[in-house]
């Protein structure tokens, strides 16, 4: 479950599985857009090319940060891969 507090996002993990239940986790306004975008819909390259016009940041810095973020959060069993 998350929850926007712009800027920030504030994310509980809810999910049985999750390394933590009673931690929650506070994503910067950068990482909280890539959260929304992660919807299971949008390709990886979307997503970077979406947060590089939104945001003053190159693309190879959103991959790098956006590849960082999803490893952390698998990490957590906060997110998981579909296939598509």
């Amino acid at each position: 479950m998350s929850r926007p507090l712009k800027p920030e996002t504030l994310i509980l993990p809810l999910k049985a599985g999750s390394v933590n239940l009673n931690q929650v986790y506070l994503l910067n306004e950068t990482a909280g857009r890539i959260w929304e975008l992660l919807d299971g819909q949008r390709s990886v390259s979307t997503i970077v090319g979406l947060i590089t016009q939104e945001f003053e940041v190159t693309s190879a810095e959103v991959a790098a940060d956006f590849a960082k973020l999803v490893s952390e959060l698998q990490q957590l069993n906060i997110l998981e891969e579909v296939a598509n």
